[in-house]
């Protein structure tokens, strides 16, 4: 069965894979999002949306598989980004 979705894409975002969206909605894949307004939670001091987003990058990039993306790694690498 092929289905066509149509999506706005803000400016400057690329176009999501083929491959990103089979991951997206197989069954035989899974995600935890994370999103900036989480980062600026679970910090304990203010964080402009643009620091959020680098702290939820490197997150993203640098997080050790075994541990994952949580709340202390999340103010782990906050701290680290911000020098706190």
């Amino acid at each position: 069965m092929k289905y066509t979705i149509e999506i706005d894409i803000p400016k400057g975002q690329a176009v999501p894979s083929a491959q990103m969206v089979e991951r997206l909605t197989s069954p035989d894949w899974i995600a935890s999002w994370w999103h900036i307004d989480d980062v600026i939670v679970c910090v304990d001091y203010p964080l402009s949306k643009k620091k959020a987003r680098e702290i939820l990058h490197q997150a993203d990039k640098c997080h050790d598989a075994n541990e994952g993306i949580n709340w202390i790694v999340l103010q782990t690498i906050a701290d680290k980004v911000t020098g706190k």
